[in-house]
C-alpha cells in the first residue's frame, strides 16, 4: 500500500465512526423525546424533572445533556416532532380531495386519529391548559407556527365550502376557530372517559357534528352521506 492511500483509509474510518456517532445520537434523541413526552403528559412541564426523563429513557444525565441542553429544548422538540408529523399526515390526506367540504372532513379525520394514536402527546397538550382556538396562549414557537398554518388551511377551506354551497354563510375564521375548539373538547372528553372509545366512533361523531353545525339545511343529508366517503379515504391514509 502506498503512502498516498493511507489518508484515504483514515478518512473512510472517520466517516464510519461519525456515522456510528450520528446513529447513536439519533437513538438517544428519540429515547429522550419518548420519555419526555410521557413525563410531560403525566406531570406537566413544571412538574417534570430532567433526572426523571433520563431515568425513563435509560440514559445518564451526561448522555441526555449531550442530546438536549435544557428541559425547555426537550419540550419544544417533542412539539416539533409531533406537529411536523401531524401536518405532513394532514397534507397527505388532503391529496385528491375534490371539494372544500372533502378537504375539511379529511383534515379533521386525520387530526383526530393522529392525536388518539399518540395519547401521551394529546395528554401533554391538554395538560398545558391552553385553548387551541387562540394563538396567544400557545407555549412554543413550534405550536404557534403549526397553529397559524392549520388555521390558514381551515379558513380557506371554509370560505370555499361556503362558495360551493355546502356551508351556511358566516365569518370563515370564526367557523374555523369554532371547529378547532369543538375538536379540542371532543379529544378532552375522550381522555376523560379513559381513552377507550374506538377512534372510528369518535371521528364519526365529529364528522356528523361538523355537518350539523355548519351545513346548509337543504344539504344536510347529502353532506352526511359524503362525509362517510371522505372519512373512509382519510382513515386509509392516516
Amino acid at each position: 500500500m502506498s503512502a498516498a492511500t493511507v489518508p484515504d483509509v483514515a478518512t473512510a474510518g472517520e466517516i464510519t465512526r461519525e456515522r456510528v456517532r450520528d446513529a447513536k445520537r439519533a437513538l438517544y434523541r428519540d429515547a429522550v423525546l419518548d420519555a419526555a413526552e410521557e413525563a410531560f403528559a403525566e406531570h406537566g412541564y413544571n412538574g417534570t424533572r430532567v433526572q426523571a426523563i433520563a431515568r425513563a429513557a435509560g440514559l445518564s444525565l451526561t448522555t441526555l445533556y449531550g442530546a438536549f441542553d435544557t428541559k425547555r429544548e426537550m419540550f419544544r422538540a417533542v412539539h416539533e416532532r409531533r406537529l411536523s408529523a401531524l401536518l405532513a399526515n394532514i397534507l397527505r390526506g388532503l391529496d385528491g380531495a375534490e371539494s372544500a367540504f372533502a378537504r375539511i372532513q379529511r383534515g379533521i379525520e386525520v387530526y383526530l386519529r393522529f392525536h388518539m394514536a399518540h395519547p401521551s402527546y394529546l395528554r401533554m397538550h391538554l395538560r398545558e391548559g391552553t385553548a387551541w382556538a387562540t394563538v396567544d396562549e400557545l407555549g412554543t414557537p413550534e405550536q404557534t407556527r403549526a397553529w397559524r398554518f392549520g388555521l390558514r388551511l381551515m379558513v380557506a377551506a371554509f370560505e370555499q365550502a361556503m362558495a360551493e354551497g355546502a356551508f351556511v354563510r358566516d365569518d370563515p375564521e370564526l367557523m374555523a376557530r369554532t371547529a378547532i375548539a369543538m375538536h379540542q373538547v371532543r379529544l378532552a372528553l375522550w381522555v376523560d372517559r379513559g381513552m377507550t372509545e374506538p377512534p372510528d366512533r369518535v371521528a364519526g361523531d365529529a364528522a356528523r357534528q361538523l355537518v350539523r353545525a355548519f351545513g346548509r339545511p337543504e344539504r344536510l343529508d347529502a353532506l352526511l352521506e359524503q362525509s362517510e366517503v371522505e372519512r373512509k379515504h382519510a382513515a386509509e391514509g392516516a
